[in-house]
């Protein structure tokens, strides 16, 4: 997507405060509609999903944010920020400051920022942003990377190529609460990971995990160290291999495991899906490296774009007449 160079190196700089808002909500516009993909969602303009093309691009309106736009016939206004994750943040500079901490400084810094560190990065622009709202925008964000994985791992992409996986498993404990953490890693080209978090080390719990992940009976699975009772689940997946061996590629996997367990170091694990977020972004930032700042603004407003489009129509309400005298 060609986006104006001026918006592109605002966004790789990191330079967000208070003043950049108006840039944001242009970065936002241009993305939203970029290629004239505007359309009024007005029921004058005979239903959500009619094009309509001729519109006005608001500018200072003391009612409306810049860059918003009001269609020329039924004169309905749409923010930028409408059915995106920007719509009702009111500190969006520091919601695009995150994402720069999230996918470059972490990256740079081959660890993960705490709330603390984040809150004093932010406080220098002196927004009045607050460590609560910090860890909203954190897990928002972190929402699009575990979105992001079905939209990027499509079975049409992957179908073509040889695959072989291997399972690593490990637990955490933070006060009573004990956790364990399953990771599958591809060895081959393009290479995909998934992990996610569990109660107890059983059967179940990788019959869960197996049949959560977009491998197929097909593919090869190597699980390391597991103990001999998970063998039946050779009658659901008869290509697995239980080996101790120190086999070469299984360092690939132990890396990762790794660097996840020093990731979560610290975290409250009594929230599962938050735990989960923190894997994900773990796994895009370290491995996958899938996303610039840029990139991953511009995938986060294409998700919320998909999911407008998927959204069920409602059902036309019928007419009432008056009876006639």
């Amino acid at each position: 997507m060609d986006i104006d160079s001026v918006l592109y190196d605002f966004i790789n700089r990191g330079f967000y405060n208070n003043e950049n808002n108006k840039l944001c909500l242009k970065l936002i516009a241009e993305v939203k509609w970029h290629g004239d993909r505007y359309y009024c969602k007005s029921k004058k303009c005979r239903g959500e999903f009619t094009k309509n093309k001729k519109f006005e691009t608001v500018i200072g309106h003391s009612k409306y944010p810049d860059y918003s736009r009001k269609c020329c016939v039924c004169k309905n206004v749409e923010t930028p920020t409408t059915n995106t994750s920007f719509h009702g943040i009111n500190y969006i500079p520091a919601f695009f400051e995150m994402v720069y901490i999230i996918t470059k400084l972490q990256k740079e810094r081959n660890r993960r920022f705490n709330t603390d560190e984040i809150f004093r990065i932010l406080k220098r622009d002196d927004n009045g942003i607050s460590k609560s709202t910090i860890e909203k925008y954190r897990f928002q964000i972190q929402n699009y990377f575990l979105d992001s994985n079905f939209f990027l791992h499509s079975d049409s992409f992957y179908k073509e190529c040889t695959k072989s996986y291997g399972v690593e498993k490990f637990s955490l404990r933070t006060g009573l609460n004990k956790k364990w953490i399953y990771v599958l890693s591809q060895f081959s080209f393009p290479r995909r990971i998934t992990a996610n978090i569990y109660n107890k080390d059983n059967y179940s719990s990788l019959y869960n995990f197996l049949s959560g992940t977009f491998i197929s009976n097909s593919e090869t699975i190597i699980l390391y160290d597991w103990n001999k009772t998970y063998k039946t689940l050779k009658k659901k997946y008869p290509q697995l291999k239980f080996t101790n061996e120190q086999l070469e590629v299984r360092s690939l996997v132990t890396h990762i495991s790794e660097a996840l367990k020093d990731w979560l170091q610290g975290l409250p694990l009594s929230d599962a899906r938050k735990v989960r977020g923190h894997m994900y972004e773990c796994i895009q930032v370290l491995f996958q490296h899938y996303y610039t700042p840029i990139q991953l603004l511009v995938m986060m407003i294409a998700i919320d774009m998909q999911k407008v489009r998927l959204r069920p129509r409602e059902p036309k309400r019928r007419a009432r007449f008056n009876n006639l005298n």
